[in-house]
């Protein structure tokens, strides 16, 4: 079903056009891509399903019954299990219609997921030779493959902020890391991304963010040992983890002169600029599980190379509770060695060399 040298079929919202040529690109290693609603038999067999449009699948598959039989189908499902079981009775009825199984990409944590086809990426391919892509407009398309086309209409636009960042290396994390309201885990609360008591545990937290570091890494530690949080589901306990981590993690960093946290990247375009591809840009791993590769590693991997710091304690295929509170001490650890770093003047090469030296201590106990 994936050969080298593939072409594919891909049903997506606009939304996650990108998304999808860099999957396609650097995880699948497809050689031609096109994006349309009218499925061609004869472009590819393979067809690549957004879980928001397998409804618009089914009724296509009514008018055609033949054609979308003959299919080979791989869906991606985005936030871990929760939108596993949102969108499961869909894939089930898509499946009765077509008669065979369907393969599934789910991003985050997959490891509840029983008696299901499911395709991990362990391997990013570097592909020099962009593929074919079809359906997507010229701006898509244009930005995707030229990149730095994004980064010099930026500079025109921003200026002082393109001057401010482009002469001196840095290490660069981008992103929403730091607690500032409980908006963002009220809205997931409603949803039920997250249970009563896990928001209970990120109030508690936010209360601590006024107070000094010390607080907040005990904080960590002793979630490290709430049986309560660990009875959680995987994607949620994976998602605080990450939340209250990122945010003592970038309250340590911040106090370096050659470290920089940009919560909004648009008058830069850091993650997917060449233009700052000396520097260095961090990822601490996906907030919806362990997997290797997802959006944010995928691009930096593209952009950064060999400077992109990969910083992420949960890399292994491993679910287990011991290891998940394994896990957690390192990062703890690993906390108290950056706070222990005196030196708030280091050279960007400097710090680099110190963070993964104290993250491959911690990483190997």
């Amino acid at each position: 079903m994936f050969k080298k040298n593939f072409i594919a079929n891909v049903m997506a919202p606009q939304s996650r056009i990108s998304d999808y040529c860099f999957y396609c690109t650097y995880l699948l290693n497809l050689k031609k891509i096109r994006f349309n609603d009218c499925i061609d038999y004869n472009y590819s067999k393979l067809l690549i399903l957004d879980q928001a449009m397998i409804q618009s699948c089914l009724s296509k598959i009514d008018k055609n019954p033949k054609l979308y039989k003959k299919l080979d189908y791989l869906i991606f499902v985005w936030n871990s299990q929760f939108d596993y079981i949102r969108f499961s009775s869909l894939i089930k009825k898509l499946e009765i219609k077509i008669k065979k199984k369907v393969t599934i990409h789910v991003s985050g944590n997959k490891f509840q997921i029983k008696n299901r086809r499911i395709k991990k990426f362990n391997k990013f391919y570097k592909n020099k030779t962009l593929p074919d892509i079809k359906g997507v407009s010229i701006a898509q398309y244009l930005f995707f493959k030229y990149p730095i086309i994004k980064s010099i209409i930026l500079s025109l636009l921003y200026p002082h902020l393109f001057l401010s960042n482009i002469f001196y290396k840095k290490i660069y994390f981008v992103g929403y890391g730091k607690f500032k309201n409980l908006n963002l885990f009220l809205s997931h609360k409603k949803n039920n991304f997250i249970s009563s008591y896990g928001y209970k545990i990120v109030k508690n937290f936010l209360q601590l963010t006024s107070q000094n570091l010390n607080n907040q890494k005990i904080f960590f530690f002793n979630l490290a040992n709430n049986k309560k949080f660990f009875n959680l589901k995987n994607y949620e306990k994976y998602f605080i983890l990450q939340c209250i981590y990122r945010h003592i993690f970038l309250s340590i960093m911040e106090r370096f002169k050659n470290f920089k946290n940009f919560e909004n990247d648009k008058g830069l375009s850091l993650n997917s600029s060449p233009i700052y591809k000396k520097n260095y840009s961090i990822d601490l791993g996906s907030k919806l599980g362990n997997d290797k590769f997802y959006q944010r590693s995928i691009l930096l991997k593209r952009t950064y190379g060999k400077n992109m710091l990969n910083l992420n304690f949960f890399s292994e295929e491993n679910n287990s509770s011991k290891y998940f509170k394994a896990s957690m001490l390192k990062m703890h650890l690993f906390l108290q060695d950056l706070s222990n770093i005196n030196n708030v003047d280091y050279t960007a090469d400097k710090l680099k060399d110190l963070i993964f030296k104290f993250f491959k201590k911690n990483l190997d106990k």
